[in-house]
């Protein structure tokens, strides 16, 4: 049996002495994930969701136990693969007796109609995971090696002509309104003025354009600011912060420093060149050539 585990009853406010340091202040001891042959002979306790099963898939349970050595059954290959959990006790919270709309041959349709079902998903939690520790690797680098300071800027600001359309928040005040940003813009610089030489934040944008697979109305960007610098320094940050957030699971493609440079002709027209390419193999993929081949019965069958 098989777990896939989230914090489902985080309220808990008595340490839990026994449990591991990642569920102190859980309900459950350990995550499935984390244990080992050193903890055969503990008893645990496990909350989660059935991933893999002989139950009712995605159903959630508790699990209370004790681990052991899987002994000549042991799969080397999955770091658990060692030990299992003897079951003593199985609690059902909420049993799924029908297969998820989102499993199995689902739709990209159906999976966005049932979001908050599909992050359950193995893809989605890496992906949420992997997102989450570049974050905190760029969060790290910034604050630890280069002193910067995380300031959340305000999200209902005034409306800033040009550029992409903004989206207005009526306030109020009959006639008044707000407007989400479309970038910290000002607030940083104002920061500037006011001492704070050194900024930065994972800022939330919002930008009313057509949605487009570059282009959405909502998104998120890493914003920073600093006082008395150059161009050619600030480039040196930008690539020094990709290099130390970059995940290990990509080890093989990170880059090495200083990265390729072009100027904004030189950028320019490799765009135009490859807006033609991306053209002209749209219309050879889709438009058929005339006159359109032709063959006798014979050949045919």
């Amino acid at each position: 049996m098989a777990l896939l585990f989230l914090n489902l009853f985080p309220k808990i406010f008595v340490r839990n002495a026994s449990s591991s340091s990642i569920n102190s202040f859980t309900l459950r001891t350990h995550n499935c994930g984390e244990l080992r042959l050193e903890h055969v002979g503990h008893r645990v306790k496990i909350y989660g969701w059935l991933e893999t099963k002989r139950m009712d898939k995605q159903s959630s349970v508790c699990v209370e136990g004790t681990v052991l050595d899987r002994g000549k059954d042991r799969n080397n290959k999955i770091p658990t693969g060692q030990i299992e959990i003897d079951a003593e006790k199985i609690e059902v919270f909420n049993s799924i007796p029908n297969a998820l709309p989102v499993y199995n041959s689902s739709t990209e349709l159906t999976r966005l109609t049932h979001r908050y079902l599909d992050l359950r998903s193995e893809k989605m939690q890496l992906a949420l995971r992997f997102r989450a520790q570049i974050i905190s690797k760029m969060r790290r680098f910034l604050e630890d090696e280069c002193a910067f300071v995380d300031i959340q800027t305000p999200t209902l600001s005034h409306f800033t002509p040009g550029g992409a359309n903004e989206f207005p928040v009526p306030a109020n005040d009959s006639g008044e309104f707000f407007s989400l940003p479309q970038s910290p813009q000002i607030y940083k610089q104002l920061l500037m003025c006011g001492g704070i030489d050194k900024y930065y934040q994972v800022a939330i944008c919002y930008r009313d354009e057509p949605t487009k697979p570059n282009r959405q109305p909502e998104f998120t960007q890493l914003d920073l600011e600093l006082s008395f610098s150059t161009q050619e320094k600030i480039i040196c940050l930008i690539e020094q912060i990709l290099i130390n957030s970059w995940p290990k699971e990509l080890e093989q493609y990170k880059p090495t420093v200083p990265f390729p440079r072009m100027d904004y002709s030189e950028a320019r027209g490799k765009r135009k060149r490859l807006a033609a390419i991306t053209a002209r193999i749209s219309q050879d993929r889709y438009l058929p050539l005339w006159p359109f081949p032709r063959m006798d019965y014979s050949e045919a069958v």
